[in-house]
């Protein structure tokens, strides 16, 4: 898909310096999205299903600097969201079975409803859905995860960064155990001595 058809969508709590990130976007349209509605981070979901022109929605948080664009738009198929992720969340967090949106992500708009629905036919649309919706949505939606290479600005880490908030790893992990719970295909592989195959072959399924 060429990034003229694609609308890019940065959620910000409204105190991040934008002025990084904004010229890095090539995309056709670009909404900045300010999280004073009380929608949380579902609030990007929103603003892709409301206010999007192209059916092609780009995700990014307002403390990294993605410039693959171009090769991100290269992979895209509309069947499944493609996500730039690095190592450390996979290994590091055991984020093994789902993708993070924040690195960059291009997502169809057509697979936001579908997936969201499976969720909220068994649980709440409540607050706790609105704060943890990427993790529930990134677990249950189907993706493909890539390694182009981003920047991390200093910002991530600063007092106001979302992972630093209260009972933010609590309710990561409860959104990741609903959502695997709706799963209706679980994959099992029999494998010795595969290390350098192993990936490879999970990535195809």
């Amino acid at each position: 898909i060429h990034p003229g058809q694609v609308t890019a969508i940065i959620r910000t709590r409204g105190t991040r310096d934008l002025s990084k990130i904004l010229p890095t976007l090539p995309y056709g349209q670009v909404i900045v999205s300010v999280d004073d509605d009380g929608l949380g981070i579902y609030g990007r979901y929103v603003e892709a299903l409301k206010h999007a022109r192209h059916d092609v929605i780009y995700w990014q948080d307002d403390d990294v600097i993605f410039t693959e664009h171009e090769r991100l738009c290269e992979v895209f198929e509309p069947s499944r969201l493609h996500a730039q992720m690095r190592d450390e969340w996979i290994v590091g967090c055991g984020y093994f079975d789902m993708v993070l949106l924040g690195e960059g992500s291009l997502c169809h708009r057509d697979l936001i409803c579908p997936t969201l629905d499976r969720y909220l036919a068994a649980y709440e649309d409540d607050e706790f859905f609105r704060r943890h919706t990427d993790f529930i949505f990134g677990t249950l939606v189907p993706f493909r995860r890539y390694q182009f290479g981003v920047e991390i600005l200093d910002q991530a880490s600063d007092q106001e960064a979302l992972w630093k908030q209260p009972d933010q790893l609590e309710g990561k992990q409860e959104a990741r155990r609903r959502a695997r719970s709706l799963r209706k295909v679980v994959l099992t592989i029999l494998t010795k001595d595969e290390e350098q195959n192993i990936g490879r072959a999970i990535e195809s399924a």
